[in-house]
């Protein structure tokens, strides 16, 4: 997943950027885990009007790919990170056909 942070305020932006702002969780409360994250950034300053993406790879927690207890839907979720403070997304999770 590709995460994209835009400057988009009037004055240079501090960056402090880790996985501690991001988390992946479904909608029965099983967490994912974050195996990758890039980059981290710690004291840089983001330009007015430019962007920085960072990449993030989860696992997805067990039991999202069973027919009978799959998740419903994944949230993706940001928080604590300024200025944007707080956020979530759906992600409706992967189906497969059964034989």
């Amino acid at each position: 997943m590709s995460v994209v942070i835009a400057n988009t305020t009037s004055r240079p932006l501090p960056l402090d950027l880790t996985q501690r702002f991001f988390a992946m969780q479904d909608d029965r409360g099983r967490d994912a885990e974050l195996v990758f994250f890039c980059c981290a950034t710690s004291g840089e300053m983001l330009a007015i009007g430019q962007q920085r993406e960072l990449r993030l790879i989860w696992a997805g927690a067990p039991g999202w790919s069973s027919k009978e207890t799959g998740a419903g839907r994944i949230y993706f979720r940001v928080s604590g990170l300024l200025p944007l403070a707080s956020g979530t997304w759906v992600i409706p999770p992967v189906m497969a056909a059964a034989r």
